[in-house]
């Protein structure tokens, strides 16, 4: 999903000059995909010269499942707000 994510905004721009990007992502290390996304792997997808990052932090995410009557998974998660640095 992150891929996806900085493949779209790095290549196709559409925050434009002053966008605002939130990135959610689950802490897969908690479950069987052993990866776990954090401010060292954002700043290697969102360089500090093109983003600053005015808030970030763990959290826990909520998922459904489309084809379960079974409550939500709480899922322990990582987001954060970035801004676009102004070009020069």
């Amino acid at each position: 999903m992150l891929g996806a994510v900085v493949t779209g905004v790095m290549g196709a721009a559409p925050l434009g000059e002053d966008g605002v990007l939130i990135v959610h992502e689950p802490d897969y290390s908690a479950g069987s995909f052993g990866r776990r996304f954090t401010r060292p792997e954002l700043t290697a997808a969102f360089s500090e010269e093109g983003w600053q990052v005015p808030e970030d932090d763990a959290i826990e995410l909520h998922a459904i499942d489309p084809e379960s009557d079974a409550d939500a998974l709480r899922l322990p998660g990582y987001y954060a707000v970035l801004r676009r640095r102004p070009m020069r």
